[in-house]
């Protein structure tokens, strides 16, 4: 249940305003909808999933947590930092279904 009338718009305008990736457009979304009032019964989880053809999917989640967007946060920038955002290149994408890491010596 949202906490307020002004929970969606704000959270539309956030995903908006940026001209920057889907991921961090979203994640600002989440920020403005819970400053504008979130969810009314409070907040306990937050999640992210974000689908392209050419790449990995990206999909982050945090339960039964005090904090839950500061820790979804904290989560993504680990997602997009070294060795797992390496290992993305390597994953199967819907554009490229057979795609895997390089066998070593090759």
């Amino acid at each position: 249940m949202l906490g307020g009338p002004r929970v969606l718009e704000a959270a539309l305008e956030a995903l908006m305003v940026r001209n920057t990736r889907l991921d961090l457009r979203l994640l600002d979304a989440l920020a403005a909808g819970a400053q504008a009032g979130g969810d009314s019964r409070g907040l306990l989880s937050a999640a992210l999933l974000v689908v392209r053809r050419d790449a990995a999917p990206l999909t982050l989640r945090v339960d039964h947590s005090h904090r839950p967007l500061d820790d979804l946060l904290r989560l993504h920038a680990q997602a997009m930092a070294s060795p797992y955002i390496d290992w993305l290149d390597h994953v199967p994408t819907l554009d490229q279904p057979y795609r895997r890491p390089a066998e070593e010596g090759k």
